[in-house]
């Protein structure tokens, strides 16, 4: 996220030349500050989302509904496995849908980090490890119960 909205993101298309340079400013100001003051800053709008996300897939099973808290690293680590999962639960039996995410899968297997660029959109590059140990102590004491719990992180 870092990389991605401070560096190689590209503008909203549909701005006009004004709103993009004040795009193209916030993002540089947002990169000078560093990557643990950007996490900080942002984990507010990250939590409430996650939040979300884990209530409504908690309503949901409530509701006779499987659900699958898809993990970001195990889509970068394991791109073949999480698209087998993904199928699975979102039960893409269809040879078509099958070969379109095999397809995929193939392709982010093969991208590497790449910090210059927006092609490797998947890969967190090696900001996820720049963070400093009060930042990321910081970061946890932030999250709720649930938050620590349903996340399968700790």
């Amino acid at each position: 996220m870092y990389n991605s909205f401070t560096s190689t993101h590209p503008v909203a298309p549909g701005l006009n030349p004004s709103e993009a340079a004040a795009a193209r400013l916030e993002a540089a100001a947002n990169r000078r500050m560093g990557v643990d003051a950007y996490a900080l800053r942002m984990q507010a709008a990250v939590r409430g989302s996650h939040e979300w996300i884990v209530t409504s897939a908690r309503d949901a099973r409530n509701h006779g509904c499987s659900t699958w808290l898809s993990r970001y690293e195990d889509m970068v680590t394991d791109p073949r496995g999480w698209s087998e999962r993904f199928a699975s639960v979102m039960r893409l039996d269809a040879p078509l849908s099958r070969k379109a995410l095999a397809d995929w899968a193939a392709q982010q297997s093969r991208i590497r980090p790449d910090e210059s660029s927006h092609t490797a959109y998947v890969h967190p590059g090696a900001f996820a490890s720049r963070l400093q140990p009060p930042t990321i102590l910081q970061l946890i004491a932030n999250l709720s119960r649930k938050q620590l719990q349903r996340s399968g992180y700790f």
